[in-house]
């Protein structure tokens, strides 16, 4: 089941012990349900969302979605692991939609990874041959910058350095 948050608002500055935010919470690329927090520590606010015409169907579709994040989106909490729920997984998908947008800042400048520390240059990554000018200077003809990979693989060195 593929889960997406689009039309995300979120505020940093209020982001307090959790997220603040509204986003649309999307199942199979459809619209299912709004979901928010006001970023105090709180749960989040799930409502159906208004092109979900059919109630009975959204309970059905719901109840579904709660069954795929109680195993998808599971958490280790000391003596074990607990059962994800809707929120866990609207809280890693709003993690990795703030981590995309700091990757997508990095890429701007020319970075890698070195001793999972992400290292980056103050030059424009557009720069043309700035990555072979970098290696040479370096002296490091191997040398992977993250902005030559696939977005995807750039995102999960990223995200675990990060």
């Amino acid at each position: 089941m593929k889960l997406e948050l689009k039309n995300i608002k979120h505020s940093e500055f209020a982001s307090e012990e959790t997220f603040c935010y509204e986003a649309t919470l999307y199942v199979e690329g459809k619209p299912f349900a709004q979901v928010s927090n006001d970023g105090k520590g709180g749960a989040d606010y799930l409502y159906r969302d208004d092109r979900f015409l059919d109630g009975e169907a959204w309970n059905k579709c719901h109840a579904l979605v709660k069954i795929h994040c109680a195993d998808k989106f599971r958490w280790e909490l000391g003596d074990g692991w607990r059962e994800g729920s809707i929120e866990t997984a609207c809280h890693e998908l709003m993690t990795d939609y703030l981590i995309r947008k700091d990757l997508n800042k990095a890429l701007k400048e020319p970075c890698y990874l070195d001793n999972n520390q992400i290292v980056s240059y103050n030059v424009s990554s557009k720069r043309p041959n700035i990555f072979d000018q970098i290696r040479r200077q370096l002296e490091k003809p191997d040398l992977v910058f993250l902005n030559e990979l696939p977005k995807d693989e750039a995102f999960k060195m990223f995200k675990e350095v990060g």
